[in-house]
């Protein structure tokens, strides 16, 4: 696994902080509601919700060598959602070129789908 480089008498450690605020009301976030809905190799699919104004947020946290990173999203789904539409496979070239495709076209998305 990954060398823990981080303790407590290193002078970096102090800066070290997680601190992610609500993208809506910029409220901070209650980790300890967090929802960890899935993992796959050093990342996992995490849900928060703002206890303030209630904005659900879907993100990708991810391990490597160099360190965490995180993408994340607003959405209006509920963790069951997330999982049931199982978003686990990555999006190909030939999806987005589909995707533009069906944009460029003046059809109503609704045939798309």
């Amino acid at each position: 696994m990954f060398k823990n480089n981080f303790n407590s008498k290193n002078p970096g450690f102090q800066q070290m902080k997680i601190g992610g605020r609500c993208p809506i009301c910029q409220a901070m976030y209650d980790f300890q509601s967090l929802q960890i809905l899935g993992e796959k190799d050093h990342s996992i699919l995490v849900f928060m919700q703002c206890h303030v104004c209630q904005a659900s947020i879907v993100s990708i946290l991810s391990l490597d060598p160099r360190g965490m990173s995180a993408q994340g999203m607003v959405t209006d789904l509920t963790p069951e959602e997330i999982i049931k539409a199982g978003f686990t496979e990555s999006v190909s070239v030939d999806d987005v070129l589909e995707m533009h495709i069906v944009l460029k076209k003046e059809e109503p998305i609704d045939n798309f789908i």
